[in-house]
């Protein structure tokens, strides 16, 4: 071996330090490209809320809004300081004169009602981002218009994986078109075709084979997918690229934010997914907060399961030294994995998912996904790894076989708190086991009474009375509202919620709904725009619950400290 100089040595040491620090780490922690990004999961003990560690900054604050009023203190104060992410000071112009300096950038807003940002819940982002980039059907008046566009947008809008996405057309024409259609126009290529407003869709025969034992079963039916074999046929399918999914990913949260929206909590993610969140992130594009809940039957998700809930541990020598003074407080990712979602239920098409029986209308309705035993078996997987579980359980059927698998296990009082996406048919006996289980609840604002009919005609006169209990769900656990992106207006959320027009649907209050809409809040908690929180607020051009002709519009928006709208003006620049 050649003589090598002292620090040739000493580079050699830590470099073999270093390697057998990462190779102890990876061995660890297990799936470490995901915990990495994990968000610990709320315990029972903490009511369903996420909560981060924060560093109190004692230095000045980067920015200060200046708004008409800031809700939760004195009537006086209309102002927040913010640092490093977080609410750093509130009160008025002249309170926070401590904590500014030359280099505080002061905006004063046009008047404005602060709020927590809103929260879309339950949101299908991959889905509704490619949604951007698909054959638009709606100009189409004929079987023959729909396979003409189809011809001439194969060559420019095929996806890099290989298959076709067209969307938007007519429901009544949708109902006259055949997979041998599609074939005719695209040929060996696998297309999807879906009807504007609807959950139903129609593949080809090439998109058929390509699911192989699910497509098999779709044949039988001409092709037709119903919602559920559409979200499944989703896990099949191989994912845009991440370069793909970044602008339609930017497309989906500009339309968001315009709408109040700071946090999104994105349902069956995938790798791919959170690539690209990550990227935006790493590259400051991104606008809102992004919560990832991996699909548990995808590997990445089973990965997540079957890692063991063993904190990394660091070389020693590695640790700072305790003499040193505290480090700046880090940036918070704006892009967590919050656990896995699983899907127990069948179609959700006009709130009647999962019911006990089947029906011609929709016939695989009430098809569970899973067994009991397998049921358990996931979440006892997660248990152990200490992740949480989103569970999507819409209907009565999925609800009781819920209710059954909780009852059959033994959880220790600090496993993740379990979340409950869309119940919509709420016996009883489910209320008293979701409140035994402290799960949380997230219920979806898009009730109709076209969908109350449905559900009267499938349910019949004995269950009708279980059918959306938004008010009573309140009463026993955390509540919050799946804003729905595809028709992403928070006023209009809202209204769907206070106003059934149905004497058989329990409906929530208008100050209870917008609770619910808050990031950070649910039904029964107000989300706080406090000292120490994140700085996701949201501020209005008026105050938001109050009736008028005008609409309230969102004037600015911060998230994790950062504007990312805003209509106002520099106090510095004058």
């Amino acid at each position: 071996m050649p003589d090598l100089s002292r620090s040739q040595l000493s580079l050699l040491r830590f470099s073999r330090h270093t390697v057998l620090l990462l190779a102890f780490v990876t061995l660890s922690t297990g799936c470490t490209a995901l915990r990495r990004w994990l968000v610990p999961p709320p315990s029972h003990a903490q009511d369903g809320q996420v909560g981060y560690n924060r560093q109190r900054s004692t230095q000045n604050a980067e920015m200060i809004l200046v708004v008409a009023s800031l809700p939760g203190g004195s009537t006086e104060e209309n102002a927040v300081a913010v640092r490093d992410g977080h609410i750093l000071a509130r009160g008025t112009l002249a309170d926070l004169d401590g904590v500014r300096d030359d280099a505080t950038r002061t905006i004063r807003l046009p008047g404005g009602v602060a709020t927590a940002g809103l929260v879309a819940g339950h949101v299908r982002l991959e889905m509704a981002a490619m949604a951007n980039d698909t054959v638009d059907l709606r100009g189409c008046k004929s079987v023959a218009d729909v396979v003409n566009t189809l011809k001439i947008a194969k060559p420019l809008v095929l996806t890099e994986s290989g298959w076709l996405w067209a969307d938007g057309l007519h429901p009544g024409l949708f109902a006259k078109l055949s997979s041998a259609d599609l074939d005719r126009a695209v040929g060996r290529t696998a297309v999807l075709v879906t009807p504007d407003s609807d959950s139903t869709g129609l593949a080809n025969g090439s998109l058929l084979a390509r699911l192989g034992d699910l497509g098999t079963a779709i044949a039988g039916h001409g092709g037709h997918l119903d919602d559920r074999q559409i979200r499944l046929a989703w896990q099949q399918l191989p994912p845009a690229r991440s370069e793909r999914l970044k602008p339609l990913l930017l497309a989906v949260f500009a339309k968001l934010q315009r709408e109040g929206v700071t946090e999104v909590h994105a349902f069956a993610g995938s790798q791919t997914l959170l690539e690209a969140l990550h990227t935006l992130d790493r590259e400051s594009r991104l606008t809102v907060r992004t919560r990832v809940y991996l699909d548990a039957e995808r590997p990445e998700g089973r990965a997540l399961l079957a890692a063991p809930n063993t904190p990394s541990s660091a070389d020693p020598s590695m640790q700072a030294d305790k003499n040193a003074p505290p480090p700046k407080p880090k940036r918070v990712p704006l892009v967590q994995v919050a656990g896995v979602s699983l899907e127990l239920d069948g179609s959700v098409h006009s709130g009647t998912a999962a019911l006990s029986e089947r029906y011609a209308d929709l016939p695989h309705a009430g098809t569970l996904t899973y067994s009991d035993e397998l049921l358990q078996e996931r979440l006892t997987a997660a248990d152990r790894a200490g992740v949480q579980v989103a569970v999507r359980a819409s209907g009565d059927a999925a609800l009781a076989q819920l209710a059954r698998v909780m009852g059959a296990m033994q959880r220790s009082a600090d496993a993740p708190v379990l979340r409950v996406e869309l119940p919509e048919v709420v016996s009883p006996e489910t209320l008293s086991v979701l409140q035994a289980a402290h799960a949380v609840c997230v219920v979806a604002p898009t009730l109709s009474q076209r969908e109350i009919d449905v559900a009267r005609r499938h349910l019949g006169t004995e269950r009708l009375p279980w059918f959306d209990r938004a008010a009573t769900l309140a009463e026993v656990c955390p509540l919050q509202v799946a804003l729905d992106i595809a028709r992403p207006d928070a006023l209009r959320a809202r209204d769907r919620l206070t106003r059934h027009n149905s004497a058989d649907s329990e409906a929530m209050t208008a100050e209870q709904a917008w609770r619910a809409l808050s990031s950070g809040g649910t039904a029964r908690q107000t989300a706080p725009i406090q000292v120490g929180e994140d700085a996701d607020f949201v501020i209005w051009s008026r105050d938001p619950l109050l009736p008028g002709k005008v609409p309230a519009k969102v004037i600015a928006s911060m998230v994790g400290g950062t504007v990312t709208l805003l209509i106002g003006r520099d106090l510095n620049a004058e």
